[in-house]
């Protein structure tokens, strides 16, 4: 996958979504998706950062899930 794949959706949902906690949760998740990439390369290292962005995942689309339902 590449850059391009990953920060083409990131860029439609800023222009989007004006909403600054749904924009931070989107920027961590991203940013902890290529902390994976960055990873030392041991197994645990890399577990820890699979971990990080699952959990970043998770909190995007709780707050995407509060800003639809507020709206």
């Amino acid at each position: 996958m590449t850059r391009s794949a990953v920060t083409r959706q990131l860029v439609a949902l800023r222009v989007l979504i004006e909403d600054q906690a749904v924009r931070a949760a989107a920027d961590e998740m991203v940013t902890l998706t290529y902390a994976m990439r960055d990873a030392d390369g041991t197994t645990g290292e890399l577990a820890g950062a699979r971990e990080a962005a699952l959990a970043a995942h998770d909190a995007f689309v709780d707050a995407a899930a509060r800003y639809l339902q507020a709206a």
